[in-house]
């Protein structure tokens, strides 16, 4: 069934001043909805658009966007001065007024108010596993999104006296994956790294791993790198490739031509 049709012959001789106006059909659609919106008295979860021209709302709501994504004031500067709307630090701090967003409340009664808000956000979402294992950034990014501002280490402490045990995980890295490691085969590529802790004392030990099988195949200790004859590099000439880490490493003193090509 076909959504039924809206009348706008009320808004006509609105919307062809608009038009004359050379203003786009994105941004008249975006001043009437603003407008009538707040004429009506209508309010929606996420911070409304204040009166003003078309060219006013839609840099607001540039603004409001790029806030939404946990950008400071520096970064929201730079990307409205390469899309071509003049702004400063001042005339982005009256946007951030006129669209609701306090990034600092030192009121007492309104912190507590606040967090108790913030509190009861997160611990729905935390329940539903929306929010599970997230960071400051996501969650601050998150919590815009969704028309919350509230300063990013404010928001983590408050999740952490909800979820503890989610915080104590992501501290201990029980969350992080390791990625998979492919190979080709043995002998396909050859890890080289050196520890030097024991350096001061005269000690240097590098040592190289297959890749596919884990296997050490080669393992100097001494005082030098480059007194090392890698006799095990040179009888293996089929040796494709070779994953060095050691700054004092020359692998074209060791490896047939062939190998380093």
């Amino acid at each position: 069934m076909p959504r039924p049709s809206v009348n706008l012959d009320p808004y006509q001789e609105e919307i062809t001043r608009l038009v004359n106006s050379n203003y786009t059909n994105e941004d008249i659609c975006a001043f009437l909805l603003n407008t009538r919106r707040d004429a009506w008295g209508l309010r929606t979860p996420r911070a409304y658009l204040p009166k003003g021209t078309p060219d006013e709302i839609s840099r607001n709501q540039v603004v409001y966007d790029l806030l939404q994504l946990s950008l400071d004031t520096h970064e929201i500067l730079r990307l409205l001065q390469k899309m071509g709307i003049p702004s400063s630090e001042r005339s982005l701090c009256r946007i951030r007024q006129k669209l609701g967003v306090r990034l600092r409340v030192n009121d007492t009664a309104e912190r507590v108010a606040q967090e108790r808000a913030i509190e009861k956000i997160l611990t729905a979402e935390d329940q539903i596993g929306d929010i599970d294992g997230y960071g400051r950034r996501l969650q601050q990014i998150h919590l815009r999104s969704q028309g919350v501002f509230i300063a990013r280490d404010r928001a983590y402490e408050i999740y952490r006296t909800i979820n503890p045990d989610a915080i104590e995980d992501r501290r201990s890295g029980l969350q992080r994956r390791r990625g998979a490691y492919i190979c080709d085969g043995p002998n396909a590529i050859w890890h080289l790294d050196g520890y030097m802790k024991l350096e001061p004392f005269g000690i240097e030990i590098y040592a190289a791993i297959d890749g596919y099988s884990r296997y050490v195949t080669w393992i100097y200790i001494g005082i030098s790198a480059r007194t090392a004859a890698m006799e095990s590099i040179q009888s293996n000439a089929f040796l494709s490739r070779l994953q060095e880490d050691v700054a004092e490493w020359d692998p074209a003193e060791y490896l047939p031509p062939s190998t380093l090509a």
